[in-house]
Parts: C-alpha cells; sequence; structure tokens
C-alpha cells in the first residue's frame, strides 16, 4: 500500500514535467494534460481511500527521506495517512 501512497506525489510532478516541454503556444494541449493528471489524481485518491477503508484502514505512517542525522537527532520526511487526513484528501 506504500507504494501506491508514493503515486500521489509522482503524479503531479509527471503533469508538470509533460507540461513543461510543450509549446506556450499549443495552450489547449498544456490544459488537457493538467486536466488529466489532476484527474487521474482525484479518482486514484478516491481509489486509494475506498481500498484503505476496505483493508482495515490502518494508519500509514512512512519515513521516506532523512533530510539530516546526527548522533542524537534525526530530521526526516514523514508521510502520515489517516481518519483525518483521508477526510481531508476528499475534501
Amino acid at each position: 500500500m506504500a507504494n501506491i501512497f508514493h503515486l500521489f506525489l509522482l503524479i503531479p510532478l509527471i503533469g508538470f514535467v509533460v507540461s513543461v516541454f510543450i509549446s506556450s503556444k499549443k495552450e489547449t494541449i498544456i490544459s488537457s494534460v493538467a486536466f488529466f493528471t489532476g484527474g487521474l489524481h482525484f479518482f486514484g485518491a478516491i481509489a486509494f481511500v475506498v481500498y484503505w477503508l476496505f483493508h482495515g484502514h490502518q494508519t500509514l505512517n512512512l519515513k521516506d527521506l532523512v533530510i539530516y542525522k546526527t548522533e542524537n537527532y534525526e530530521f526526516y520526511l514523514d508521510f502520515c495517512f489517516d481518519k483525518i487526513t483521508a477526510a481531508y484528501l476528499l475534501v
């Protein structure tokens, strides 16, 4: 389930990269890419929440990237998904 969770970061990033390489004169294609990636992100979020609810809705806490680390302290990028996050995701 954690692999699916990472797609929420990749979908908008891929849409941005694709739109950067399209000429600024082709605004309809750029808007199509934006609507497609936005729609894919929206329907993916709904599918993820439904899948998450039917599989026990346990809290996901993913410690992904360590940004700064010393002997006594670790600063990392942490993703947490729980019931409150699911409600705000759909709002």
